[in-house]
């Protein structure tokens, strides 16, 4: 299925993250694609904003991010540094099912992933207005 949502500020962005965890399930994996500035970490704050996770910032420098709460773990990675993939032990992480996986620059780690992921592509249009593509297997 395929569903289109436009944002103009970012606490809409994060409106339409909070809406879309909504729908997640533990397991989940969702790849974020988009340029620089475009809205993934702010999307990502919105879909942890749901499960009362605060906090969150650009894992950029970090690679990897991980939140809890007591009944959840949101992994956010972003690879947009990451030149080669394999080099990364992420098997590790893609096999629990307690968590929700968001990935920044997704499009580098598509093919390695076990499962189907949800994909989110922003663009940014004109006057600042963001564009969220978003396909679920």
């Amino acid at each position: 299925m395929i569903e289109i949502f436009y944002s103009k500020t970012e606490k809409e962005t994060e409106n339409i993250g909070e809406n879309l965890a909504k729908t997640l399930k533990m397991g989940d994996i969702i790849l974020l694609t988009g340029a620089m500035g475009s809205g993934k970490t702010c999307l990502t704050r919105g879909i942890a904003n749901f499960f009362k996770i605060t906090q969150v910032h650009s894992p950029t420098f970090a690679i990897i991010n991980q939140y809890n709460n007591q009944e959840y773990q949101l992994l956010h990675l972003d690879l947009y540094r990451i030149e080669n993939i394999h080099h990364l032990d992420l098997d590790f992480y893609f096999n629990k099912k307690n968590q929700i996986i968001i990935i920044e620059w997704g499009e580098k780690i598509e093919s390695l992933l076990p499962q189907n992921p949800i994909k989110i592509s922003i663009e940014i249009e004109e006057n600042n207005r963001r564009k969220m593509t978003v396909k679920t297997p």
